[in-house]
């Protein structure tokens, strides 16, 4: 294997981004080859005319978009992303609607994005689409332009995985109209001090802050997204775009990321990242919509969503030769805790069993209410690790100390000294394999996989072994099995002998989940860190909380437009449905975990429907 260290930039594309750019007919293609290359094929007029008639085509009487502020304002934002202008009456009236709508909002007692009282702003979406026009000359926007300049330490903290990159973009923006200067550069070096080995910042989408210094023609901007190109060249499709969803502008910002800081040439120029898997062998998928994997007793375990049941599969044929079923528990994620399995429950009743995979009899039960929505969990040297779908990456506690958990509920607050953040080195994981050196995740943002150390920092990194989403895996002592969905087998994977690995010539000196805490004399890491001692899921618009945002981060998972601002229809999948792991606190259209997990098997069928 290559040694290469965390942002070298020895290899170039594996697939040539030019060729999304020739041959590629969807509204991201038509985008990018207008707004990039100021260039246009045949037929890129009526994908873009049709694309508008879309999204204008949920505009009511009055303006809005939604019954929200930022429902109107996402489809501002839409709008001005595929050249509306500002002058056009939808977009002047939508923007009427919005400000309308806010000033109702804000005399109803509703905080606005930023997590202040009292202050009437321009929502995020709204203000990154005025920005994009001329709109950015109005009083209100200007006014708000000036606050965020001047408080960058407030929206760093407050803001959803996307928020704080929307600001930043509005802020560029809107530089010719008001000096937004030191907020930029506040923001980047926030960005910078706060980017880890793998170019991810803390629980952001790595997309989005590769969008927002994508725009900025600076030397800083520059630099940070030097940092992010490993994971970037790592995340390409095999048509040389970053994704195909009209309403996600992923595909877009990379470009223009490359383009701005003169990136594209370069690195067609050097020799293509070498692939990062092989294959060793493989086994059939049992039949059934497959859930999370992990290995105990000799054998593969996975969920089949459909009936709530845990199989055990052999690793030599894929036969199904286990089936548990536990009374009153619908499992929404499964991993391994001390020689046993852990199943995770959902719902009234969240917890992590500890199940004997022979017998199905349940030795312990940990309660994780403060977890908000639950995925799969495994046990790292002595502590649980909990992924949690909401508020991502998720949890790290001591199952033999029940009295020390995150104080408070999701629903009103709660203590973040049990964050899982500073144990992985990417943002949001979907699935945990723990070795004896390390864990690797599946990475959902990142859409690659990442093997974090004993530090938390990178230990490596590695394409999607089969394209498409990161797959469920498992690590049986010695092999690491991943699941390749559209095919329906589980593949034992391993590093190529070409692929490039991660060297550091210093480790971080921390508490891991993985090593235990660092000596009293170390060093304490000093990362620039906001305060997130109380996070909620009361939040407004962009804060982390909103599930408007939820909704879009699903849309970019499936590949596929979602109608965010009809949020009353629900999303389903024809697989057999699964019941909310968030029942308390109902959301119109199911919840993301739900919609999450139909993904899985479906989408490589193209079974979704979001109606």
């Amino acid at each position: 294997m290559t040694k290469m260290g965390p942002q070298a930039t020895q290899y170039g594309f594996r697939h040539d981004p030019m060729d999304f750019v020739k041959n590629g007919r969807s509204v991201p293609a038509a985008l990018v080859r207008a707004q990039v290359f100021a260039t246009r094929q045949t037929g890129d007029g009526e994908i873009l005319e049709k694309h508008v008639a879309e999204i204008l085509a949920k505009q009511r009487p009055d303006g809005t978009f939604g019954d929200k502020a930022d429902d109107t304002g996402r489809s501002l934002d839409w709008l001005a992303v595929a050249g509306v202008r500002a002058d056009g009456p939808e977009f002047r009236r939508g923007f009427e609607a919005m400000m309308r709508q806010r000033r109702e909002e804000a005399a109803a007692g509703k905080g606005n994005d930023y997590g202040q009282e009292g202050l009437m702003l321009v929502p995020i979406n709204g203000l990154r689409a005025a920005c994009m026009t001329d709109l950015k000359r109005t009083p209100e926007v200007r006014a708000t332009l000036r606050w965020l300049n001047a408080h960058p330490d407030v929206w760093l903290d407050k803001t959803c995985p996307w928020g704080a990159t929307f600001v930043l973009k509005s802020l560029w923006y809107g530089r010719d109209v008001e000096d937004t200067g030191p907020g930029i550069r506040a923001a980047l070096a926030w960005i910078a001090q706060n980017m880890n080995d793998s170019g991810c910042v803390r629980y952001w989408d790595p997309y989005a802050v590769a969008g927002a210094v994508g725009l900025i023609d600076t030397p800083e901007a520059r630099a940070i997204l030097e940092r992010q190109m490993p994971m970037l060249l790592r995340g390409q499709w095999d048509d040389g775009g970053w994704g195909d969803n009209k309403r996600d502008v992923q595909t877009l910002d990379v470009f223009r990321a490359l383009k701005t800081h003169g990136l594209l040439d370069k690195l067609r120029g050097l020799p293509s990242l070498p692939p990062d898997w092989e294959v060793v062998r493989s086994i059939p998928a049992p039949e059934g919509d497959l859930g999370w994997m992990t290995w105990q007793s000799g054998r593969l375990w996975m969920l089949v969503w459909g009936d709530g049941e845990i199989v055990g599969i052999s690793p030599d044929d894929g036969a199904v030769v286990k089936r548990l079923k536990l009374a009153d528990v619908w499992p929404c994620g499964i991993g391994q805790w001390e020689g046993k399995l852990a199943v995770v429950q959902g719902g009234d009743k969240k917890r992590v069993l500890k199940v004997d995979p022979d017998t199905g009899a349940v030795e312990a039960e940990f309660p994780i209410p403060f977890v908000a929505d639950p995925m799969c969990a495994a046990m790292v040297n002595g502590k649980l690790w909990i992924a949690d779908s909401w508020f991502f990456p998720g949890w790290v506690v001591d199952p033999a100390r029940p009295d020390r958990v995150p104080k408070g509920s999701p629903d009103e607050g709660l203590d973040q000294s049990f964050r899982l953040e500073p144990y992985l080195a990417g943002t949001c994981p979907n699935g945990f394999a723990a070795m004896e050196d390390g864990v690797w995740h599946t990475d959902y943002f990142a859409r690659t996989m990442f093997k974090s150390g004993p530090d938390g920092r990178l230990a490596d990194w590695a394409e999607r072994p089969f394209g498409g989403w990161p797959p469920d895996i498992a690590w049986d002592g010695r092999n690491l099995w991943a699941l390749d969905a559209p095919n329906r087998r589980i593949c034992v994977i391993r590093k190529s002998a070409t692929a490039p690995v991660v060297t550091r010539p210093q480790p971080k000196p921390s508490g891991s989940a993985v090593s235990g805490p660092a000596p009293a004399s170390a060093p304490a890491a000093a990362p620039a860190m906001p305060d997130y001692s109380k996070l909620s899921l009361k939040g407004n618009g962009h804060e982390q909380g909103s599930f408007t945002l939820t909704i879009q981060a699903v849309a970019r998972l499936f590949g596929r437009e979602a109608d965010y601002n009809d949020l009353s229809t629900p999303c389903r999948a024809t697989a057999s449905p699964r019941p909310s792991t968030r029942a308390k606190t109902a959301r119109p259209g199911g919840t993301w975990t739900a919609a999450f997990r139909a993904w899985r098997w479906t989408r490589s069928q193209r079974l979704w429907a979001c109606e």
